[in-house]
């Protein structure tokens, strides 16, 4: 039986950028190996082999987390000080009226107009505590988008956000939205 080289691995040697999505997700056990790969020793030591891997120039390490959501956990401190922070927050306006446009099978402008203005009311709600970041994921909208061209948009976002959730004062909280918007 041999080693096979792994993401990590692989990408230190070749140069490449690795992206670890959802890091805050993965078993806090298995993430300090990344301390030496991500600090001034850029190196690795295989335990399997005994071989110490140093990266090449290039290779990066980029990780994305969703924070507050089930499952995930909060980052080591050691792990965390090896990263730069930059928060990405939701993409609002034109940039989601192209990404609807680009993503979804929603094609028509007033509905999307109509959405855009949905999306920016679910998104102050969750700034205000209302509802929970979840209930406002660009994920839920366009599913929403694709749906809204096969039954009314009240249904669709009753499938695509309101049943996902389980608390009533949020699914409450997004009804009113509906008749807001729609």
């Amino acid at each position: 039986m041999s080693f096979v080289d792994g993401p990590v691995i692989k990408a230190m040697k070749e140069g490449h950028i690795l992206y670890i999505d959802e890091i805050n997700m993965a078993k806090p056990e298995t993430l300090p190996v990344l301390n030496g790969v991500l600090d001034y020793r850029r190196q690795i030591t295989n335990p399997y082999t005994g071989e110490v891997i140093k990266a090449v120039p290039g290779f990066n390490v980029i990780a994305a987390i969703n924070e507050g959501y089930v499952g995930t956990l909060p980052m080591n401190e050691a792990l965390k000080n090896r990263f730069v922070v930059i928060h990405v927050d939701y993409i609002d306006g034109d940039i989601l009226k192209n990404v609807i446009k680009e993503q979804s099978l929603l094609q028509d402008d007033k509905q999307i107009e109509q959405i855009i203005k949905f999306n920016e009311d679910l998104r102050t709600m969750s700034k205000q505590g209302q509802i929970s970041e979840e209930a406002a994921s660009i994920r839920a909208l366009l599913d929403l988008c694709d749906l809204i061209t096969v039954m009314p948009v009240e249904r669709a976002i009753k499938r695509t956000i309101i049943d996902k959730l389980e608390d009533e004062r949020e699914q409450q909280a997004i009804y009113n939205a509906v008749e807001l918007n729609f």
